[in-house]
């Protein structure tokens, strides 16, 4: 593994790229923000551009009951949860949604230099397989979910999620190696977190929605995923 990296990523010095998915493979935040606000309509409650960014990153339990504590409503964790599970899931289904820019062609690249595909998301099994399934139909039509990544890793198929390691430790499993040849693209703290206490390399992605996320554990901060550059050299 690399002690320093910069744009220029040496890919012989890694088996696999992985992909967070919300806020990375696809900028879904602002359909989070719609969805957090659409379930806490009927309690009279609005979450400012500003709070949600506070947000990013952490478990909607979490958001939950930070929401039910900084405006002292009652927010059932189940009802919730399910409220806020429908909300989303009948946004993406819909409108069109495609992956963030750069991300087809950064995924040629790392093909072409041989890196697997990866992807590790805190959203269920089922929340990952509608949202890549919509940028697939949009972006790649004919293309299946299981085509497209060599390993996946969603919320429900850990026991603890990031920040905690089991999530990137659980994916480099999967894929045979260690999670030290795995470089990861977060765009969190959270994220970046689990990353690096797995023991991968990871660059956190920059953006309007996670401005005020401390990204100090980071090996590389990036804005844009066009910057990323794989070499083969």
């Amino acid at each position: 593994m690399p002690t320093d990296i910069t744009e220029a990523i040496r890919a012989i010095d890694f088996e696999a790229l992985v992909f967070d998915m919300d806020g990375v493979f696809v900028d879904s935040e602002p359909i989070f923000f719609e969805a957090f606000n659409i379930i806490l309509a009927p309690y009279g409650v609005g979450i400012s551009d500003d709070y949600f960014c506070q947000m990013v990153g952490y478990s909607s339990e979490k958001n939950l009951a930070d929401i039910a504590r900084d405006w002292d409503i009652d927010l059932p964790v189940e009802s919730s949860l399910r409220k806020l599970d429908e909300a989303y899931m009948n946004l993406v289904k819909a409108r069109a949604i495609s992956a963030r820019s750069g991300v087809w062609p950064l995924i040629s690249r790392a093909k072409a230099a041989g890196l697997r595909l990866g992807l590790c998301t805190s959203s269920p099994d089922h929340l990952a397989r509608l949202v890549v399934g919509k940028i697939l139909d949009h972006d790649q039509p004919g293309m299946a979910f299981e085509e497209l990544f060599d390993a996946v890793i969603t919320g429900d198929r850990v026991d603890h999620k990031k920040p905690h390691p089991e999530p990137y430790e659980k994916l480099a499993s999967l894929l045979d190696i260690s999670p030290a040849y795995c470089l990861v693209i977060e765009d969190s703290n959270s994220g970046v977190a689990s990353a690096k206490a797995a023991g991968s390399t990871c660059v956190a992605l920059r953006d309007v929605y996670n401005r005020r996320q401390d990204f100090s554990q980071a090996d590389l901060v990036i804005h844009d995923l066009g910057e990323l550059k794989i070499s083969t050299d």
